[in-house]
């Protein structure tokens, strides 16, 4: 069946509704089954949409994504930072709202439109050396109960010469409560 006509994009929409179902019914089932215990329960996914380009032949796509943590548990988590991995990584830039402490005016800044920055100098160049970007939020310090934070509209072009076989993106949320990590209920992927 050709992807491009109406079958193949119906169907296209009916697995993503399917998968979309999944993940709702996942959080759902973390959000019954877990004993909170006084410590933060955070929920990271991802919401991302694939862009193609009609009718050609190109081997190109562009993946526009947010990566959403949401605390449901009893505490606040204490100076979050991400790591969203990348695999394969060479030759697939990744681009988000990053930025310094220096350069975003905190007077204009609203919950949507978060800055990151690089978790450290040493992390600056582990994106492009491994495909793991190590972000932490520019001006929040603390995800309280009930909130979120959220690294929104990142953009990952794919040129699929130089993808194998799948192109996958897994996130991962830290802090001080949280020193081993939670990875995120679902992941990006793309088989080619």
């Amino acid at each position: 069946m050709n992807q491009n006509s109406l079958e193949g994009i119906e169907a296209k929409l009916f697995q993503l509704e399917q998968e979309l179902l999944s993940t709702r019914r996942s959080i759902e089932k973390l959000k019954s089954s877990i004993k909170v215990n006084g410590s933060p329960l955070l929920v990271p996914y991802f919401n991302y949409s694939l862009t193609m380009p009609k009718r050609t032949a190109t081997n190109k796509a562009l993946v526009l994504g947010s990566f959403i943590i949401k605390n449901i548990g009893e505490s606040p988590l204490h100076n979050p930072f991400i790591c969203i991995k990348i695999t394969p990584y060479e030759h697939i830039p990744f681009t988000a709202k990053i930025g310094t402490q220096e350069i975003v005016d905190t007077s204009m800044r609203s919950i949507s439109s978060e800055t990151w920055d690089y978790l450290n100098e040493e992390a600056k160049d582990k994106g492009i050396d491994s495909g793991e970007y190590w972000l932490k939020p520019v001006v929040t310090q603390k995800v309280d109960v009930g909130n979120s934070i959220s690294l929104l509209n990142f953009q990952i072009p794919l040129d699929f010469e130089h993808v194998d076989k799948q192109f996958k993106v897994v996130g991962f949320i830290y802090g001080d409560e949280i020193q081993q990590g939670v990875r995120s209920l679902n992941s990006i992927r793309i088989n080619k």
